[in-house]
């Protein structure tokens, strides 16, 4: 399924962009323990597939990070992708890739997930075009990000962008804004059924309460010993938003949604993307 196995270290490779700056702990590029916000993740999104996927399906993690959620995937034919990579979790495939132009053949994958990816990209719909080609027809694409319309989130955000809150925090000051675009429900939703995904299940992760913590997760004042209890509050306000969630699609601080690949009367999408047919694999 993939062309090669590469080398993030690699001299010349266009992908190989040294991300650890991103980190907000030195070291954390290869951490081997997940923080709580990954280790909730994880348990979630490996929840949904695994209710849809047989064993033996092939999954794709696009900005895969440290590869915990394909970790979490055993039977599966596993597959991270990402710009550059530290520590990785054992069991899977890894390559560096763009999510723009993604290095597999039209129709190869079952499913492909995109966790907090695409509030970090210039372009989703290049993103979203590459993995229609890249899916099977009737396959799967779990797509996670934030909720723009929570007035937490948005908070959040300005704090997190602060330049002075980020020296103070000894949050590494690195060049660009975390997310270049910001999403809502809907937004996502009538991109995606305009490339003719259907939506087969929408949940509510989180309201965004715990991204207050992560001071004691990331920077100067993080506090490892913590982390079980921020991951107990963490499921707790997923149970929270599980409830709120059902009857209001504006509280949640983060949304999981399932799309299906299905058919475009244009047949829009359904060719090879020029990114992408330059680095087929078999």
């Amino acid at each position: 399924m993939c062309s090669e196995r590469c080398d993030p270290g690699a001299a010349g490779n266009p992908f190989s962009r040294d991300y650890r700056k991103k980190y907000l702990h030195k070291d954390d590029a290869y951490l081997s323990v997940p923080t709580p916000f990954e280790r909730l993740a994880t348990r979630f999104n490996s929840a949904i597939l695994k209710a849809r996927l047989p064993a033996g399906s092939s999954v794709l993690d696009v900005g895969c990070n440290k590869g915990f959620l394909l970790a979490a995937l055993p039977g599966h034919r596993r597959v991270g992708m990402d710009l550059s990579f530290g520590f990785r979790s054992p069991g899977a495939t890894y390559v560096i890739g763009d999510a723009e132009a993604l290095p597999f053949r039209a129709g190869g994958l079952d499913a492909v997930v995109l966790a907090e990816v695409v509030e970090h990209l210039p372009d989703c719909q290049a993103c979203y075009l590459e993995v229609r080609r890249v899916l099977r027809q009737g396959g799967l694409i779990l797509l996670t990000h934030p909720n723009k319309e929570n007035p937490l989130q948005q908070t959040i955000e300005a704090v997190k962008e602060n330049r002075w809150v980020r020296r103070v925090l000894g949050r590494s000051l690195y060049v660009g804004d975390q997310h270049m675009r910001e999403y809502s429900f809907r937004d996502t939703r009538g991109e995606l059924e305009a490339l003719g995904m259907t939506l087969l299940d929408c949940r509510t992760p989180s309201l965004g309460l715990t991204r207050f913590l992560s001071p004691l997760i990331y920077g100067r004042f993080r506090c490892e010993r913590l982390f079980p209890l921020i991951t107990k509050l963490g499921e707790l306000e997923a149970k929270i938003a599980l409830s709120i969630g059902r009857f209001s699609l504006a509280l949640p601080g983060d949304y999981a949604m399932l799309f299906r690949k299905g058919s475009l009367l244009s047949g829009a999408g359904d060719e090879p993307a020029s990114g992408g047919s330059q680095r087929k694999t078999t």
